[in-house]
């Protein structure tokens, strides 16, 4: 009998923490790092708190690199999801319909000391690889390249050969303290904004967790909690949903 009952109860024991030891669904997610707080390696950033404030019940794993490998990541396969993405960006990945952040475009001309000295203006707008802006501005002159990093377009700039630079209002501050120029020798004009998703590679678990996020994403900004980890990490100001 004593014997049954321990059966039993180690039955019943199993059955009790069969859940807990289930393993979690698992997302990989790839991302860039953006100044100041947005995302950070370490994953204490303000995208990666809002990916865990959608997906609750699953282990997240962020994998860093630049904007363009992490496209390459989902492309291939190996991540389930990049951040930061345009809508309908890379056709080999699905987009939810709400945006967790805002590019604010500016335009960037150099007005600083010597500017339109021997300018030739080789080429009307400048930006950076990877941000595709003439599939979203269709204004934009014929005559634009893309270049590797903000130093060498700013260099462009005051070279006289690129008129325009354009990208986010934010990296560009950022970039351009960092790099050391004063941001007085240039012009900054809004441009535009560009809504800012997860991009989600096409595997069978994909609509369900885009619908989650969509689902999340509207509660998050209707009860405030949006907003609150804007604040949290310092961005309120570039909250822009209201």
């Amino acid at each position: 009998m004593k014997s049954l009952l321990t059966a039993i109860c180690l039955m019943t024991f199993s059955v009790c923490i069969s859940p807990a030891l289930a393993e979690q669904p698992r997302i990989v997610v790839a991302t860039d790092v953006w100044l100041p707080n947005y995302t950070v390696e370490g994953g204490t950033g303000l995208y990666e708190d809002i990916v865990r404030a959608v997906y609750p019940q699953h282990e997240i794993e962020f994998i860093y690199r630049d904007y363009l490998r992490t496209k390459a990541l989902v492309r291939r396969g190996q991540a389930d999801l990049w951040l930061g993405a345009y809508m309908n960006e890379e056709e080999y990945a699905l987009y939810p319909n709400s945006p967790m952040d805002f590019d604010e475009v500016v335009s960037l001309q150099f007005i600083g000391p010597n500017s339109g000295q021997n300018a030739r203006f080789d080429i009307e707008v400048i930006w950076l690889e990877g941000y595709q802006y003439d599939q979203y501005f269709t204004e934009l002159a014929d005559s634009y390249a893309e270049v590797t990093e903000v130093k060498a377009a700013v260099w462009l700039l005051m070279a006289g050969k690129a008129k325009t630079l354009l990208g986010d209002e934010t990296e560009l501050k950022v970039e351009l303290h960092a790099i050391g120029y004063d941001i007085s020798d240039f012009e900054l004009k809004r441009f535009g904004d560009l809504g800012l998703y997860p991009a989600f590679a096409k595997t069978p678990s994909a609509g369900a967790l885009i619908a989650q996020w969509d689902k999340r994403l509207g509660e998050m900004k209707m009860n405030g909690e949006l907003l609150s980890l804007y604040q949290k990490h310092g961005l309120g100001e570039y909250y822009l949903f209201e």
